[in-house]
């Protein structure tokens, strides 16, 4: 997501970064990501099943099914993602600093002591130099992103109903490698879809000056000086990075529900 030079591909990258700062530079800031990922999994998953609670806890007094449908579902989940940015933002901005810090001081040939020495630090610095609205730089472009899961599950659904419907034909369950394409294929079309927010989300979140205004200041910014084309630099990373974790978690999301499933009708069957 670089924001000047040459666009370079994915391996071509991994090895400069091996060749000129070692293996471990590969994975500089890993521990702020850990902490932001469990955090932020943390905080969503805490909120969207206390809102089901309380959605299945209601129908129960009413007398209703004790069922959420679809289109509630995805509220939820929309509900629980945005209260997630607003609360766990400053972390997410503290860990782009701590990844971008080191290319930084290699850029500047500085042997100085690291500006942040971990998350809480960096958000504290931050808040003190740049004021504490700038650990929010970015939450825009993160609401606007909660579309993405959006995007991915219903072009996943779709693509489960039509291989539901060609594995009934054949006569054989939807095997575990088609659970592995279907889920990189979803992820892959809402990677696309949203990526120019994604760019300026970590654009906004990056900025220690007042480069960029806004989220709609960034994409404009980014056109008129690169064109359409700037707003997708840095894609490829991103779609490897997003489309095989998609796919690995579809995979072992659908493998455990056939097997709690196979589990239940065995019990039923005694």
């Amino acid at each position: 997501m670089a924001e000047t030079g040459k666009s370079k591909g994915v391996w071509t990258t991994l090895m400069e970064i091996v060749e000129s700062e070692g293996v471990t530079a590969l994975y500089g800031g890993l521990w702020g990501n850990i902490v932001c990922l469990g955090t932020s999994n943390f905080v969503y998953f805490y909120i969207y099943n206390g809102l089901r609670a309380v959605l299945l806890s209601r129908k129960r007094r009413l007398g209703e099914k004790q069922a959420i449908s679809a289109s509630l579902n995805l509220l939820v989940a929309c509900i629980a993602g945005s209260f997630n940015v607003m609360l766990t933002n400053p972390l997410w901005v503290a860990s782009m600093r701590l990844m971008t810090q080191g290319k930084q001081k290699k850029e500047q040939d500085d042997d100085s002591k690291a500006e942040y020495s971990g998350v809480l630090d960096a958000v504290s610095q931050i808040a003190k130099c740049e004021g504490v609205a700038a650990l929010w730089n970015g939450a825009t472009a993160s609401l606007m992103l909660v579309s993405n899961p959006v995007f991915q599950f219903v072009v996943y659904d779709k693509i489960k109903h039509i291989m539901a419907r060609m594995a009934e034909k054949r006569g054989i369950a939807i095997r575990g490698i088609e659970f592995f394409l279907m889920g990189a294929l979803a992820k892959a079309v809402a990677t696309v879809l949203t990526y120019p927010i994604q760019l300026s989300q970590s654009r906004l979140r990056n900025a220690k000056d007042t480069k960029y205004t806004s989220t709609l200041d960034c994409l404009q910014k980014t056109m008129a000086k690169d064109g359409f084309l700037g707003l997708f630099r840095g894609m490829e990373a991103k779609l490897w990075q997003t489309v095989l974790a998609a796919a690995f978690h579809f995979l072992a999301y659908e493998k455990i529900i056939q097997h709690i499933q196979k589990l239940l009708l065995q019990a039923a069957n005694k």
